[in-house]
């Protein structure tokens, strides 16, 4: 076992030379307890073998009182609910949201734009994929502030391998939020994908146990994972002025610069998974029932062809078209106003670490008012 501990990582500094640290050290490494995979085709083999790599026995954490679906499911139980709620997530309802989505953001940026600097995390990063996430799954807006309130609270109970400590209590209001909300959805009409998974009557219809871990997940992931992955994308071009007059100036430009944000900075930073038997990966034994983490990050600098950012195999993100949607046009509406920024006088960058979600809580910009 190397003396390396997560803690120990320079991600707060410098992302590039941690990720280094971490391929250097073999394509799997055994850190506290865990086995971590950094080369791409070990990752590839992992995702590739759920049987043998459990999803399900790894996913018993982030303080749900259910399991988590589908994450907490293999195959062939797990393609239950990916053919369920695929639907919802694909490329042509995704499509047919867009122009609604990017009058939402011009909502948000306008006044922004105006006003000549801005805090871009809590301004925009959290508002607007909020918005599109309480939309989506027909939930009040007026819950916004606690369900991020509990969401930031469950994930900062999760370590970045994946434990979890014994503070449960932001756990269980979610728990009892969406309890209640699935018994007020019962019997409603609306198109929301929420409602439209608790009434669903098909062979494929979920138990209320089932709801609510599906309610738990799609609330950790839909209200961070964007706003994490915008916040990078805000740090990485306040530090690089050509790179935002580039885009300014070319916007078709910006999905490919999404597609490498993703690739480089993908916000999950170790994603595990549990042997169910003994096996040999990449040269290095690994027993029964020992813990495997997967480094996108840094499996992800070794190709351009593809990339992990979304995950891969049967568990492959099906947010991904939505969340490339919501990146592009913030990116797009946000250009458009402001072709130019940087950080406030005074103010530095500075990502919590370790945590199991890379982002910035903080981005103070300064601009020319639009």
């Amino acid at each position: 076992m190397t003396e390396l501990l997560l803690a120990d990582l320079p991600m707060s500094t410098d992302r590039e030379a941690a990720w280094q640290v971490l391929r250097d050290l073999g394509p799997v490494v055994l850190i506290e307890d865990a086995y971590y995979v950094t080369s791409d085709a070990g990752i590839e083999a992992v995702l590739h073998d759920p049987q043998l790599f459990s999803s399900k026995l790894a996913f018993d954490v982030l303080g749900s009182p259910v399991p988590l679906v589908p994450l907490a499911f293999d195959p062939p139980e797990h393609m239950r609910y990916r053919r369920m709620l695929a639907p919802f997530f694909s490329p042509g309802v995704i499509a047919r949201l867009y122009d609604g989505l990017r009058e939402q953001v011009a909502t948000i940026i306008d006044p922004l734009a105006k006003a000549g600097s801005c805090e871009v995390v809590n301004d925009l990063c959290v508002p607007f994929p909020s918005q599109v996430f309480l939309t989506l799954m027909g939930l009040p807006l007026e819950d916004t502030d606690r369900l991020v309130h509990w969401k930031t609270a469950v994930i900062a109970a999760t370590s970045p391998s994946g434990a979890t400590n014994d503070d449960m209590t932001a756990a269980l209001e979610l728990f009892t939020y969406l309890t209640e909300s699935i018994a007020t959805r019962r019997g409603a009409t609306d198109d929301s994908l929420w409602t439209k998974v608790i009434n669903d009557d098909s062979g494929d219809a979920l138990s209320d146990e089932e709801l609510l871990g599906l309610g738990f997940l799609l609330v950790l992931a839909g209200l961070d994972t964007v706003t994490s992955t915008l916040s990078i994308a805000f740090e990485r071009l306040a530090n690089d002025p050509t790179e935002q007059a580039r885009l300014a100036a070319e916007p078709s430009l910006i999905p490919e610069f999404v597609e490498e944000l993703v690739r480089l900075d993908p916000v999950a930073t170790f994603t595990p998974r549990m042997t169910s038997r003994a096996t040999t990966l990449e040269g290095t034994e690994i027993p029964a029932g020992a813990r495997v983490v997967m480094v996108f990050a840094a499996a992800n600098r070794e190709t351009h062809e593809r990339h992990w950012g979304f995950g891969g195999g049967v568990h492959r993100c099906l947010g991904s078209h939505l969340a490339r949607a919501e990146l592009k046009l913030v990116l797009e509406e946000w250009l458009a106003r402001v072709p130019e920024f940087r950080y406030s006088p005074g103010f530095t960058p500075q990502m919590e670490w370790p945590i199991s979600l890379l982002g910035f809580d903080r981005l103070e910009l300064s601009y020319s008012p639009s």
